[in-house]
């Protein structure tokens, strides 16, 4: 699992959960590592992403890594920003799902598993667009 977060504290947190859970945790400070490690063709389960991250935020790397990535990864957008707004620009990007900071194990981890069961099944993007049509319909509401 590809972990990005430009914070160390956020990032060792939030590998610790994926290896907890099982998973292998490639990390990432920034997306220039995160790039790299998708040209090493590491093939990530999942990747998390951190919205607001310096040089390139989370929702552009998101439109560069979704570009290489099989429709079937799922991308977990985490952020300190509960703003509907952003998540929906998250999605659009290409991401899956969002957990508010700070996260809780049990929830990060059960979320991802979720995802990455739906990316198996083919369904990421029927989800997304549901997603999105919710946050619009909050965002007009």
């Amino acid at each position: 699992m590809l972990v990005i977060d430009d914070e160390p504290d956020s990032l060792e947190l939030l590998a610790r959960y994926v290896s907890r859970a099982g998973f292998t945790a490639i990390t990432a400070q920034n997306a220039q590592q995160a790039l790299a490690h998708l040209n090493a063709k590491i093939a990530p389960v999942a990747v998390t992403v951190d919205v607001s991250m310096p040089e390139v935020d989370g929702i552009s790397l998101t439109r560069q890594i979704r570009a290489r990535l099989p429709p079937y990864i799922p991308i977990l957008f985490t952020t300190g920003l509960d703003d509907s707004r952003t998540v929906m620009d998250a999605i659009r990007a290409g991401g899956d799902d969002y957990l508010i900071k700070p996260i809780r194990q049990a929830t990060c981890i059960e979320l991802l598993q979720e995802l990455i069961e739906i990316g198996r099944m083919g369904d990421l993007p029927d989800r997304r667009s549901r997603m999105l049509r919710e946050l619009e319909r909050r965002l007009s509401g």
